[in-house]
């Protein structure tokens, strides 16, 4: 209900209706601003959406990079891990303002692109999973702090398959039925999950 983006993602205004509240920051801390401005003055907005986490973070390694004038994240504060270190402690910081305004029945929803990551078990040949296009360990933050992580994905259906000669796999024409699916449960290669006993998939 009533939403106020904050679009750390400028790609997404194009899709953004103009009724929408949104602030665009062009920092980390312009986000943090935006952040506490929200969870500290009056306002009626029921949502907050950060849109994306994947550029808020690269927002947030840009100016720990420049605030210590290094060439990279790993010389941060001195190396060995610490720049990481500083990076998930910041993104505990929009997680605490998160949970103080979801006290206050402010709704929070945080979107993040995705990538294909090949997961290396030892009992099993390695396989391909989706994960959130983030560190390791903010994606973990993350992940651990929300009430239901989703996935969202295009329907498609199957329109034609052409079998493969000899070791060639199958191809397969699909089409998209203009419908997105939505899981909040774990299955193959998906990593959602949640405490809400939600459907899975939804429309």
């Amino acid at each position: 209900p009533n939403p106020c983006f904050i679009m750390a993602d400028r790609g997404g205004l194009k899709s953004l209706p103009r009724t929408i509240k949104r602030v665009v920051p062009d920092s980390w801390p312009a986000i943090m601003a935006a952040l506490a401005t929200l969870r500290d003055k009056p306002h009626d907005f029921g949502t907050v959406v950060l849109d994306t986490t994947f550029q808020a973070e690269s927002m947030l390694i840009r100016h720990l990079v420049e605030k210590d004038k290094k060439a990279s994240l790993r010389q941060v504060a001195g190396g060995y891990g610490a720049g990481n270190e500083i990076l998930e402690g910041e993104i505990n910081k929009v997680i605490d303002v998160f949970f103080t305004l979801n006290e206050r029945g402010i709704h929070t929803i945080a979107i993040s692109q995705i990538e294909t990551k090949t997961e290396k078990d030892a009992a099993v040949d390695d396989y391909e999973r989706t994960a959130l296009a983030l560190s390791k360990r903010t994606a973990k933050v993350w992940a651990a702090a929300a009430d239901v992580n989703m996935y969202v994905q295009p329907e498609i259906e199957e329109v034609e398959r052409i079998e493969g000669a000899g070791d060639k796999e199958d191809r397969v024409k699909v089409r998209f039925t203009g419908k997105a699916i939505c899981h909040v449960r774990p299955t193959t290669g998906i990593q959602a999950g949640n405490r809400l006993f939600l459907d899975s998939p939804m429309t």
